[in-house]
C-alpha cells in the first residue's frame, strides 16, 4: 500500500512512473480506444477474443517500441489468434509453444491425471495436455455436420449470384450478440453467403451492415424515431452487400416485443424506418430447431471467407455439460457461439418454405402499361424502333 494506488481496474505507482490497467475486451472495446501510452499489452485467454476486438485494439497499443503478448490454448482454426500467429504469422511477431513438459516443477499428480487423460479420453488428450485444436464431437451440437460439409467440398469462396436474391436471418440482441446470416437458394441447395454479429449497437448499425453503405443525414423524430435518412458512401470491406438484390429479412419472434426505451416501437419498427421490412419466425421446440439446422447443413454450401465467423459459431456450439448415465443435456450452452447458431436455426426453419418462393406476377392490363412496354415489349434497347 505504501507504493500502489490500488483500484478496482488498475494499479498505479505512488509516484506515477508505472500504471497497470485491467479491461474485458468484449466489452470494454470501444473504450479501448481512448487508451494510450501503453507500452505492453498483454491478452491473456486470446482463444477468446473476436476480430473486431482485435482490429480495435492493434492500432491502439502502437506506441514506439511497444509489445502485445497474446497467451492462449488453441480451439479453433478459425479463431483469430489462431490465424494471427500460427497459420498466417503476423510480420516482427514471435511464437513460442509451451506444453507441460517446459515445467520444470510438473508435479506428480498432474502427471498422473495427464496419463489417465491419455488412456481414457484420447480425444481430448491433445487439447487439454499438447495445445492441439479443441475437438469435442461428443458434445457438439452441429459441429459433426459442419465438418462433413467441409469434407464433401461444400467450403467454397465467392458463392453469391447476382441472378438469386438474397435473404437474411437475424438473432437480435443488445449486451448479447446480434447476428446476420446473408443466403441465396437455388433449387433443393442452401447457399450461405455472407455472416455479421456484433453487440451493444443499435438498428443504424445494422441497417447500414445491409446496405453495405453509411446512412446519413439521419433526421430523428418524437421518441428516436427515423423520419428520414439517406445513403451514404460504401463501408470498407462491406460494400459487396450494396450490389445484394434483397427479397425478405427473417427475425425471431421477440423482435415483435415493443420496447419502452425505443418510444413503444419493436425491433421490426425501427428497422422498418431505415427501410428493412422483416418478417417474424414464430418459436419451434429446441429438437425441432436443432433437427432442422441440421438437415439443412447437410445440403448447405459456405462461404469461407464472408462465413467465417458464423462457421465457427456452427462448429462450437455445444449441449451442456455430459452425463455419464443420461449422456448429453438436450440443451445448448448459452454462450458466445450461440447466438449465430440461433440465427441459423431460423435459416433452416424457413428456406424451404412457400413463403422464400418468388410470386408469380399478376397480369398487368393496358391501362396499366406505359406506350413504351405497349409497343416495344420486354424488347431490349439494341432492337432499335421494331415494332411488335
Amino acid at each position: 500500500d505504501a507504493f500502489f494506488d490500488v483500484g478496482k481496474e488498475y494499479l498505479r505507482t505512488i509516484d506515477g512512473s508505472s500504471e497497470f490497467l485491467f479491461f474485458g475486451l468484449r466489452s470494454n472495446a470501444e473504450e479501448i480506444k481512448s487508451t494510450h501510452g501503453v507500452r505492453i499489452c498483454w491478452v491473456e485467454e486470446a482463444q477468446a477474443v473476436s476480430q473486431f476486438s482485435w482490429d480495435m485494439l492493434i492500432p491502439t497499443i502502437r506506441e514506439e517500441d511497444s509489445e502485445i503478448w497474446a497467451t492462449f490454448n488453441p480451439q479453433d482454426e478459425l479463431d483469430p489468434v489462431y490465424d494471427m500467429f500460427v497459420t498466417n504469422p503476423r510480420n516482427k511477431s514471435a511464437i513460442c509453444e509451451i506444453n507441460y513438459m517446459d515445467n520444470p516443477w510438473f508435479p506428480q499428480v498432474l502427471e498422473d491425471e495427464r496419463l489417465e487423460c491419455k488412456e481414457k479420453y484420447p480425444e481430448k488428450y491433445g487439447w487439454i495436455w499438447l495445445g492441439k485444436l479443441y475437438v469435442n464431437v461428443e458434445a457438439s451440437v452441429y459441429g459433426k455436420w459442419i465438418e462433413a460439409a467441409r469434407t464433401a467440398g461444400r467450403f467454397k469462396e465467392s458463392l453469391y449470384d447476382p441472378n438469386l436474391e438474397v435473404f437474411t436471418a437475424w438473432d437480435l440482441g443488445y449486451s448479447d450478440d446480434s447476428a446476420i446470416w446473408w443466403f441465396q437458394v437455388a433449387g433443393n441447395e442452401l447457399r450461405l453467403i455472407d455472416y455479421y454479429e456484433n453487440n451493444r449497437q443499435d438498428m443504424k448499425h445494422y441497417s447500414e451492415q445491409i446496405y453495405g453503405r453509411e446512412l446519413i443525414n439521419v433526421v430523428y423524430g418524437e421518441n428516436g424515431k427515423v423520419m428520414s435518412f439517406d445513403y451514404g458512401n460504401p463501408i470498407e470491406g462491406i460494400g459487396h452487400r450494396a450490389k445484394y438484390q434483397y427479397a425478405d429479412h427473417y427475425v425471431p419472434h421477440d423482435a415483435a416485443n415493443k420496447l419502452l426505451q425505443a418510444g413503444g416501437r419493436s425491433i421490426v419498427d425501427q428497422l422498418h424506418e431505415f427501410g428493412i421490412k422483416s418478417k417474424v419466425v414464430h418459436s419451434t421446440s429446441q429438437q425441432n430447431q436443432i433437427s432442422a439446422a441440421r438437415s439443412s447443413i447437410e445440403v448447405a454450401w459456405f462461404d469461407p471467407v464472408q462465413c467465417k465467423g458464423g462457421i465457427r459459431n456452427l462448429k462450437k456450439y455445444a449441449f451442456q455439460e455430459y452425463d455419464r448415465d443420461r449422456g448429453y443435456s438436450t440443451t445448448p450452452i448459452h454462450d458466445i457461439y450461440s447466438h449465430g447458431c440461433d440465427a441459423f436455426e431460423i435459416v433452416a426453419q424457413i428456406w424451404k418454405s412457400a413463403k422464400i418462393e418468388k410470386p408469380p406476377q399478376r397480369p398487368r392490363y393496358l391501362n396499366e402499361m406505359t406506350a413504351q412496354e405497349v409497343f416495344y415489349g420486354d424488347a431490349n434497347k439494341s432492337d432499335g424502333i421494331n415494332r411488335i
